[in-house]
């Protein structure tokens, strides 16, 4: 398949955007074996999406940004460590008179400019004030667009009534300036109850680069073909993230399938 563009413009329909495509092979061995191969890319590199923080607030000379404080050196201090005594604050990144901050950001920076205030300035001259908030504004550059590559094999091993499938994938996402991988694993085992009835369980599991947690899912699923194309349905996951302060959950569906 190819996609041109394919980002939809209501919420929620862009879960395959920018362009891209992809390939799917699946090759009969034999008469119990089966091997798969599947590749998918979505480039949405050239796409900014605009973030907006907040209000635009006015700032004094020595200020802070929306990113950060900084505390600037006084004049008496000529070390390069910046160890203090302190002359004031400056500005994070690039100048000017207005920058976007959420309420809850105001509230932080403000809290850090009063206490540094109560700190300097001697003569009992504010060092920074924050000013009222504006209009919103957008800071456009807030996340840059990224490349998703997808990659999946898979073997289905047939045994008389029964099956099992084997399939390994991983995904890896390049853009802001790093790259992050994450690889899949899940075995399913399944059974013909009869001729047209069956059912599978199976346990799946993911690693990310450079993170501890390895969520782990078991899937169940029974089927049903009433003829004609119709098949009665139900599948059920449930998952565990495996992640400190995430707890499990669990997904059931169930429904009738028409396949033409």
């Amino acid at each position: 398949d190819m996609r041109l563009n394919g980002g939809g413009d209501e919420a929620g329909t862009d879960a395959l955007a920018g362009d891209g495509g992809g390939i799917g092979i699946r090759v009969a061995v034999s008469d119990s074996l089966t091997l798969g191969f599947a590749y998918d890319n979505e480039d949405r590199s050239d796409m900014v999406t605009p973030a907006v923080y907040g209000h635009a607030y006015g700032i004094g000379k020595h200020q802070a940004m929306v990113f950060g404080l900084k505390k600037t050196k006084a004049e008496d201090d000529e070390g390069d460590a910046l160890t203090g005594p302190y002359g004031g604050l400056a500005r994070v990144g690039e100048t000017g008179d207005d920058y976007c901050l959420s309420p809850a950001m105001a509230a932080e920076k403000g809290g850090k400019i009063t206490a540094n205030n109560a700190q300097l300035g001697d003569d009992g001259t504010p060092v920074a004030a924050l000013g009222a908030g504006g209009d919103a504004c957008t800071v456009t550059a807030a996340m840059s667009g990224t490349e998703t590559e997808r990659l999946g094999v898979s073997a289905k091993l047939s045994m008389g009534q029964f099956y099992g499938i084997v399939a390994y994938g991983t995904r890896n996402v390049t853009g802001n300036g790093t790259e992050t991988e994450n690889e899949y694993l899940q075995v399913w085992g399944g059974v013909h109850l009869a001729d047209s009835t069956s059912a599978l369980i199976g346990y799946g599991q993911s690693e990310t680069d450079g993170q501890d947690a390895n969520p782990n899912a078991v899937t169940l699923g029974l089927y049903h073909n009433m003829g004609g194309g119709l098949q009665l349905f139900y599948e059920g996951i449930s998952k565990d993230p495996d992640a400190a302060g995430m707890d499990s959950s669990a997904n059931h569906k169930a429904g009738i399938r028409f396949d033409f």
